[in-house]
């Protein structure tokens, strides 16, 4: 896991300026607390030359699997890799009686890729609440 999230920290983690040291830490405890417990799968791709490039963390649980983390490098989206990774893992599971959840996006791009494979759409409703003071509540505005 700490490879893949590496990537994705040099990649797309760069571009999210929120991310912090513990927050890496949070999600490499997570995933490897779910290996150990044989929820998770970590898969990855490699060049020809021997480098990881893409990689994805499978939560597995029952008759669902949720692809829970991924990461990619230049290489990767060249190659195709994470078209690869999701391909193989479908082809591994074919025919068995098992939900593969993309868990969504509401990037465009990302969308279409996940309906690439023959996904459908789910629309999850949102609940926000404010439990700020109403003169914060007002100021926030």
């Amino acid at each position: 896991p700490s490879l893949l999230i590496n990537i994705f920290r040099k990649n797309t983690g760069k571009k999210i300026s929120n991310l912090t040291d513990k927050n890496y830490k949070a999600l490499t405890n997570l995933i490897n607390t779910c290996i150990e417990k044989k929820y998770a799968e970590v898969w990855g791709a490699y060049t020809k030359a021997g480098k990881l490039c893409a990689g994805v963390v499978w939560l597995i649980k029952n008759n669902r699997t949720i692809f829970l983390f991924s990461a990619t490098d230049a290489e990767a989206k060249k190659l195709g890799a994470m078209f690869f990774l999701i391909d193989k893992f479908i082809q591994e599971h074919a025919g068995e009686n098992i939900i593969l959840d993309f868990e969504g996006s509401n990037l465009p791009g990302l969308a279409r890729f996940y309906k690439g494979f023959g996904s459908d759409e789910f629309v999850y409703l949102q609940v926000k609440k404010n439990n700020l003071p109403k003169l914060v509540r007002w100021l926030k505005r």
